[in-house]
């Protein structure tokens, strides 16, 4: 029998970020994720996009795909929730925390501008 293994670089196994992606890989394992289909026409938009970036800007020329990609993404972040709430690290349970809204990266964008006059946050 041959095992390879091999351990993150930089030992980032003591960073707990980073252990906790292997716990979060395990609770990802055959799992199948697949979003509902929605309107045909904001379908099309959505299929051109390959990423959050395209979804994004997508959104500032078409603003009702966000409603129905929300909509049709809801299934999926109820497996993924599900499943992540059954993990535990040493014990403690994993805490799922609900993603922030626009006004929260809102704020967040105002201080950085505050802080960093420089920086381009329309990224």
């Amino acid at each position: 029998m041959y095992i390879a293994a091999r351990c993150a670089p930089g030992q980032s196994w003591i960073n707990p970020a980073e252990r906790i992606m292997s716990i979060l890989n395990i609770g990802l394992q055959n799992c199948f994720l697949s979003r509902e289909k929605s309107i045909d026409d904001i379908q099309t938009i959505i299929r051109k996009c390959t990423g959050m970036e395209d979804l994004r800007k997508a959104n500032v020329d078409h603003p009702e795909p966000r409603e129905h990609w929300e909509t049709a993404i809801e299934p999926v972040k109820d497996v993924v929730e599900s499943r992540f709430r059954r993990l535990s690290l040493k014990g403690e349970p994993i805490k799922v925390k609900a993603p922030v809204g626009d006004e929260e990266i809102d704020l967040l964008k105002r201080h950085l501008v505050y802080m960093f006059p420089d920086m381009n946050t329309d990224r």
